[in-house]
């Protein structure tokens, strides 16, 4: 007999907004300048209205990589939460970006405290870790091993149907996506994009309880409807 749908938790995978070096702005020339790029003036208003997006929408619990962009990006979402959603960010080093170089040793948590407020280290984190972790955008193995570690983690933490939100970045999310998927890099068949602030959903069920024999179910992906009226230029129909 087929078990009943057990839902453990949704994990709503996020880019981070755009930075200035995405916008092509070197802001300082120095390591940090390139590696940890602050969110550009349009960044902030895609990150704002993701957090409009979702100001109906609690989650139980919003986390984000170490580096600058992607926190101010789950910070504003974080701010814009209903009364019973997520104030608080989680600071995990598991997801900083793939190529960030092994020279650049990031933000403290300190330095992010105060940067941001309402933040904080997730499960297995210590406040005086490093919260970034370098690595080659090559380095398949090592960068998968971090997708592993991080989910990991979500399935110890979180079993009773619970909203996460996590904040990271382009590449990092191609890896995660393509665990999820149960592919290797050398299968990939294609790019999925992901977009400044684009969302990718996912409902994670009991083993062999999924509604439809699978125990993840994509529901979402590479989605940016909350940036049409403000990002026209993003959406396919307005370039051809």
């Amino acid at each position: 007999m087929k078990k009943e749908p057990k839902k453990l938790f949704e994990m709503v995978l996020v880019r981070h907004g755009q930075s200035l070096g995405n916008a092509g702005i070197n802001e300082s020339g120095t390591l940090r300048g390139s590696a940890d790029s602050p969110l550009s003036e349009n960044g902030r208003l895609q990150a704002q209205l993701l957090g409009k997006r979702f100001s109906s929408y609690p989650f139980d619990c919003i986390i984000s990589s170490g580096l600058v962009r992607a926190v101010e990006t789950a910070c504003l979402v974080a701010s814009a939460q209903p009364e019973n959603g997520a104030k608080t960010v989680h600071i995990d080093p598991l997801l900083t970006e793939c190529g960030t170089e092994e020279e650049y040793e990031g933000y403290s948590f300190c330095e992010l405290s105060d940067m941001f407020k309402a933040v904080k280290p997730f499960i297995g984190v210590s406040e005086d870790d490093c919260m970034v972790i370098p690595s080659k955008t090559d380095d398949a193995e090592f960068n998968r091993s971090r997708a592993k570690a991080f989910m990991k983690k979500l399935y110890s933490e979180f079993r009773n149907g619970e909203r996460i939100m996590v904040t990271a970045h382009g590449v990092f999310n191609t890896e995660l996506l393509l665990e999820l998927l149960g592919l290797d890099a050398d299968r990939q068949l294609l790019d999925p994009d992901f977009r400044n602030t684009s969302v990718t959903h996912f409902t994670f069920y009991e083993e062999g309880t999924g509604p439809y024999g699978f125990d993840i179910s994509l529901t979402c992906l590479n989605n940016i409807d909350h940036l049409r009226d403000a990002f026209p230029q993003m959406f396919f129909e307005n370039k051809i």
